[in-house]
């Protein structure tokens, strides 16, 4: 069972993540890969600093909330705002700092501690992995999910929009300016193209279509000291030079031809969610009344409206646990790992199934991987509200 953990050091928090480690080995068997992702080599797990938290909450705080008009392009404009704030802190790319294979001791892993380079805000430059991995640190930091992407020693990130892949439209008609993983809609960044506009970072990628895509688990981390060093980043900020390219990105993302076309999209979304919340209700209803079979059918509505379709998923999976189908829970389990690896119900799921078929390890060591997101996942008791709603 995975022990609670104090931090007390830098080192201690490598030895803990060490251990740790050995948990991720259930993906290889609990991941059904689609075909784009079968490219995943592997979990790389960000420690998100103190720093970086308070670098992303003074740059949000300089523009009012929402940042965008429509709800579909919030994460997009929250990325680009904080990708134009590295530019306006004066951080550029620097081909001395690229190092050569830093992914070649993956071979055979299933995850890897990596940690980013935050002295990259003192020299002002960072090589492309550096970037990449900052600027996605800093991503997870304001609650936007990322995933770095790797091709040829070149490196990116992908974030993810939040976006449903029915409404791709609304986002690009150039199906390949993005990535549909996990039913939504990710768009590549070059994190080395810093200085520059967000929407250049993401015009000019091209690694959407990298061979190697390192989903990443954003856990806790303490400072050792006070949060002293990164009063100093939003100070450095230079406030005009993060208005100019903020407005070049407001202007590219919310121009006439766009809000016309994200008012049709946003009514869409808006009855979509208005009938998911009806076929959740009439579900639970069913499910309450033993209708298992009808039940499921309205949670399957329900998911395929894709509003909230992971809150469907445990559903489901909760009427397989009334019926006590196991082998239907588990395959359950396995769509909400697909749809996001993150979420912690996927995991009870699991546990739940494996333990009820007898298979009492197996369950164990699915307990322990969504115990392990609980506690230390970052946005763990934001995006996934789940104590106390196990099956």
């Amino acid at each position: 069972m995975l022990r609670p953990y104090n931090y007390n050091g830098e080192d201690t928090m490598r030895k803990w993540i060490s251990k740790s480690l050995l948990f991720f080995t259930l993906l290889i068997f609990s991941i059904a890969y689609t075909s784009n992702e079968n490219k995943q080599n592997a979990i790389l797990i960000i420690p998100i600093h103190d720093e970086l938290r308070y670098f992303a909450e003074k740059v949000l705080e300089t523009y009012p909330a929402p940042l965008a008009e429509y709800d579909i392009n919030q994460n997009i404009l929250k990325a680009a705002l904080l990708f134009d704030a590295l530019g306006a802190y004066g951080i550029r790319y620097q081909s001395s700092f690229d190092t050569a294979q830093v992914f070649a001791k993956l071979a055979g892993k299933d995850s890897v501690y990596t940690e980013p380079v935050l002295d990259v805000f003192a020299r002002r430059a960072g090589g492309a992995y550096e970037l990449a991995v900052v600027y996605a640190a800093i991503l997870e930091a304001s609650g936007v999910a990322t995933a770095l992407v790797e091709d040829s020693g070149r490196y990116g990130v992908l974030l993810d929009t939040g976006v449903h892949r029915k409404y791709s439209g609304a986002i690009s008609p150039d199906i390949t300016s993005y990535l549909v993983r996990k039913n939504r809609v990710w768009l590549p960044v070059d994190a080395s193209s810093a200085g520059s506009p967000f929407y250049n970072a993401w015009e000019n990628s091209s690694l959407h279509s990298g061979p190697n895509i390192y989903d990443i688990l954003p856990v806790r981390r303490a400072a050792k000291k006070k949060v002293e060093t990164a009063k100093i980043f939003t100070t450095a900020v230079k406030r005009r030079k993060l208005d100019r390219l903020f407005m070049e990105d407001k202007n590219f993302f919310e121009d006439e031809e766009t809000i016309r076309k994200l008012q049709r999209v946003q009514a869409i979304m808006t009855e979509n969610q208005r009938q998911a919340a009806i076929s959740i209700e009439r579900g639970m209803q069913k499910l309450n009344s033993g209708a298992y079979d009808l039940a499921v059918r309205e949670f399957e509505y329900a998911a395929e409206l894709g509003d909230n379709s992971a809150q469907a998923l445990f559903l489901i999976a909760r009427v397989f646990a009334e019926k006590k189908d196991y082998e239907e829970m588990k395959r359950m389990g396995l769509r909400l790992v697909q749809y996001d690896t993150r979420d912690p119900r996927g995991y009870w799921i699991l546990g739940y199934a494996y333990n009820s078929l007898g298979q009492l390890e197996v369950g164990a060591q699915f307990f322990s991987k969504a115990k392990f997101l609980e506690n230390y996942l970052l946005t763990a008791g934001k995006t996934n509200p789940v104590q106390g709603s196990k099956p």
